[in-house]
C-alpha cells in the first residue's frame, strides 16, 4: 500500500471523527412555544409591532386561560396540549369570553442559539383564532395558503380546525419574535360574534442530520476494508 493512499485513509477518518465530535457537541435546541400569559398583548392598534426590535414592555400580558364556553384546547389540538387559550383583556374582572376588545395583537419573543456546528432546525406550531387571525415570524407574514378565517371552520365535533404553519425557514440566530393579530368576526371588519380566542401549540428543535457523516463513515469503512484486504495478501 502506498504512503499516500494510508495518508487519505486517516485523513477521512480524522474528518469524521471532527465531524462527529462537533455535532456532538453543538448544543441542542428543544424549545416549546404554547399560548399562554408569557405572551404580550394589546387592543390599541400599535405601530411596527411585528418587529423583533419593538418595545412591547408597555403591553399587558395576555389573559390566560380565557374561556371559551365547551372548547378546549385539547379540543383544538386533538390530544393533550400545554397551550391555553389566550386573549387581551384590559378590564378589571374576570371575563366571561364573550366581552373581551373585538381586535387583539399579541407577541412572544425568544432567543436561538444556532452556531455554525448545530444541527439542523425545524419550527412547527398549530395555529388558529376565533375567527380570524394573521401569523408573522420576525416581521414576515407566514403564508398558510388558504384563507385563516375559513380556518374557523368547525369539525364534525363543534371545535375549531387549527392550521399547520412550518416557519423554519423564517428562524434566525439570536432574538426572534412570533406575532399575531386576531380579530373577533374578521380582520377586515371585526365585531362581536361572541366568544374570541387565539391558541398556539409550536416547537422548535434540532433534528438528527446523520447523512452526511454516515456517508463519510462508510467512505473509511469501505477504504479500511480494502487497506485489510491489501495487508492480507
Amino acid at each position: 500500500m502506498s504512503k499516500r493512499f494510508r495518508n487519505c485513509v486517516q485523513q477521512l477518518a480524522a474528518t469524521a471523527a471532527f465531524l462527529c465530535v462537533t455535532h456532538a457537541q453543538a448544543a441542542p435546541i428543544n424549545l416549546s412555544i404554547v399560548s399562554d400569559s408569557s405572551w404580550r398583548s394589546t387592543s390599541v392598534t400599535p405601530g411596527d409591532w411585528t418587529s423583533v426590535n419593538f418595545d412591547d414592555s408597555g403591553w399587558d400580558h395576555a389573559y390566560a386561560p380565557y374561556p371559551n364556553g365547551g372548547t378546549t384546547p385539547a379540543d383544538i389540538a386533538g390530544g393533550p396540549t400545554a397551550a391555553k387559550l389566550m386573549w387581551d383583556w384590559p378590564n378589571s374582572g374576570v371575563p366571561d369570553g364573550t366581552s373581551g376588545p373585538n381586535e387583539a395583537w399579541f407577541r412572544y419573543t425568544f432567543n436561538l442559539a444556532i452556531t455554525p456546528d448545530a444541527l439542523p432546525l425545524l419550527g412547527q406550531a398549530l395555529v388558529i383564532a376565533d375567527d380570524d387571525f394573521e401569523f408573522f415570524v420576525n416581521g414576515i407574514k407566514y403564508n398558510f395558503g388558504r384563507s385563516t378565517l375559513l380556518a374557523d371552520n368547525r369539525r364534525s365535533n363543534g371545535h375549531p380546525m387549527p392550521l399547520l404553519a412550518d416557519f423554519t425557514s423564517l428562524l434566525r440566530n439570536g432574538d426572534n419574535v412570533f406575532a399575531i393579530h386576531a380579530a373577533d368576526g374578521s380582520l377586515i371588519a371585526p365585531y362581536d360574534r361572541g366568544y374570541e380566542f387565539v391558541f398556539f401549540d409550536g416547537r422548535i428543535a434540532t433534528v438528527p442530520e446523520p447523512g452526511s457523516v454516515l456517508l463519510l463513515l462508510s467512505g473509511v469503512v469501505l477504504m479500511t476494508g480494502m487497506l485489510g484486504q491489501r495487508r492480507g495478501r
